[in-house]
């Protein structure tokens, strides 16, 4: 073997591990994030992950930011839903309190009741007009 031969022999024997420390890296490359994301979110299963996760994931978002960005929107969703029916409790005449009871009525509430809620709370109205709360 001449020297020609060693430096062939070299030069595709380099090329080759290049090639596959290339496929290795793009094997790890796509690992990594599912790593991430195992480990951020344990209990998460990614067979179950809402459509939504998939198609930013599709669209070259990681799925670990993927999936925080579905959990946050939720989150927002959730919290815009109990602000709304805040609101509406505390401006609906009667709304039932934390425990399930109806908040004591003032005879001009009673007044500007609809049927519906006289109805709803007829004992407490004849308990407020009877004095006896």
């Amino acid at each position: 073997m001449n020297e020609n031969d060693t430096e062939t022999v070299n030069t595709d024997y380099t090329a080759a591990l290049r090639a596959r420390i290339a496929e290795l890296e793009n094997e790890l490359a796509s690992i990594r994030p599912v790593d991430e994301f195992s480990r951020l979110y344990p209990d998460a299963d990614r067979s179950d992950l809402p459509a939504e996760v998939s198609e930013m994931e599709a669209q070259g978002v990681p799925i670990a930011a993927a999936y925080a960005l579905y959990l946050r929107r939720e989150q927002y969703k959730s919290e815009q839903a109990a602000r709304k029916n805040s609101e509406h409790a505390s401006s609906s005449p009667g709304g039932a309190d934390a425990e399930g009871d109806v908040p004591p009525l003032t005879v001009e509430e009673i007044k500007k009741l609809p049927q519906s809620a006289v109805r709803r709370y007829y004992s407490q109205i004849l308990r407020v007009l009877s004095g006896t709360r």
